[in-house]
């Protein structure tokens, strides 16, 4: 039985990835949302392709900061968790030029399973993004 659900969403041409309980429980969530790879030690892989269906890389090498006791919340039945990521970060991130894209955003928690902490892989829904020479000229600065 399903106890979260995933829902990734266009706002504004920004991303919001959206976590909600639909279980009759409680629900232990990490919320600290890093982005990376699947090799990475994050939670949200985001699959992006153009309109060609070239698939685009995370690209930077970054430090992820560790999982504290502050990025678990208990979800109770019927609320949610979100985070948005906003263009210019996705521009630089990923080295997204001026063009259409596809997004999907695959949640895996990789921590304290032991805990009790929800790890089950989420797929997201499908969303459509822009990128305009607008925002590749702003993701520089």
């Amino acid at each position: 039985m399903e106890t979260i659900k995933i829902e990734l969403k266009n706002l504004n041409n920004n991303l919001v990835l959206n976590l909600m309980s639909v279980s009759q429980k409680e629900v232990l969530i990490n919320k600290r949302f890093t982005i990376g790879s699947s090799a990475d030690p994050s939670e949200v892989e985001l699959i992006i392709n153009d309109k060609n269906g070239k698939y685009f890389l995370f690209a930077p090498m970054v430090n992820i900061r560790p999982i504290t006791d502050k990025d678990l919340i208990l979800l109770k039945p019927g609320e949610f968790i979100e985070k948005e990521y906003k263009i210019k970060r996705l521009v630089l991130d990923y080295g997204l030029v001026a063009g259409h894209y596809t997004v999907k955003a695959v949640y895996k928690n990789k921590y304290w399973q032991d805990k009790g902490v929800f790890s089950d892989t989420l797929i997201s829904n499908l969303v459509n993004i822009e990128v305009t020479e607008i925002d590749v000229k702003n993701s520089m600065k």
